[in-house]
């Protein structure tokens, strides 16, 4: 990332790893609109409620050690670049 940001005219480049949490509130009925908002969703949607649901549940499951309290918490790591143009 820095030879790019270096070749279009930026200097003092400075990069910063974050962790940020990721909350998914009332996950129970959120996870089908989390299915419903990938690439994939209209054909699980397709294939009816009830695979919805199984798949609903196996992904709750599977969160499960991410829930806090009523929701489901998911530390996400992402990348800061800060730089000036020269």
């Amino acid at each position: 990332m820095q030879t790019v940001l270096e070749q279009v005219g930026f200097s003092g480049f400075v990069s910063t790893d974050l962790t940020v949490n990721r909350t998914i509130h009332d996950p129970k009925n959120s996870i089908e609109k989390e299915i419903m908002g990938n690439p994939v969703g209209p054909s699980v949607s397709e294939m009816g409620q009830e695979v919805m649901q199984a798949i609903s549940d196996d992904v709750y499951t599977a969160m499960e050690s991410y829930i806090r309290g009523s929701s489901i918490v998911v530390p996400q790591t992402a990348c800061l670049y800060q730089a000036n143009k020269s």
